[in-house]
């Protein structure tokens, strides 16, 4: 069974939605990008056994700056989770 499910919908100009499965450890992720840059998720299982993302900021076809780590932790959002986002 799998563990981590990716979507996604392309707008009006392509309703459907595509979904693709993906099981622990197999490099799944998904990317948004522009000429500015990209975001991309990345689902694991952590240590303990909790699956978790890690989402970061990357350049995209060149368009430069470094890598950073937006959140990085668990997808359980009944908890309350500190990050330094505003």
């Amino acid at each position: 069974m799998s563990r981590f499910y990716l979507t996604m919908n392309a707008g009006k100009s392509n309703s459907t939605t595509v979904t693709r499965r993906a099981h622990a450890g197999h490099g799944a992720n998904t990317v948004c990008a522009s000429y500015d840059g990209a975001i991309r998720c990345t689902p694991y299982v952590n240590d303990a056994g909790k699956d978790c993302v890690r989402v970061t900021r990357e350049s995209w076809q060149g368009s430069g700056g470094a890598t950073v780590v937006l959140y990085d932790g668990p997808f359980d959002v009944s908890n309350a989770y500190a990050t330094d986002l505003k």
